[in-house]
């Protein structure tokens, strides 16, 4: 079945992850900033993002 997928092109999940190593880059953007201390509204405004883009992160 693995390789089926990978000769339609698709692209398998990797190994399920956790801590900082699951977060996809755009969530450690975020959780860099929010580690330092700026509100949601602050790290949006830094980001060009929508608060509630922050939030869902």
């Amino acid at each position: 079945m693995l390789g089926d997928l990978r000769r339609t092109g698709a692209r398998p999940r990797g190994a399920a992850r956790t801590g900082p190593a699951a977060l996809t880059p755009a969530q450690r953007r975020v959780a860099d900033r929010a580690a330092h201390g700026l509100a949601n509204r602050d790290i949006a405004e830094r980001l060009v993002v929508t608060t509630r883009t922050i939030e869902l992160h």
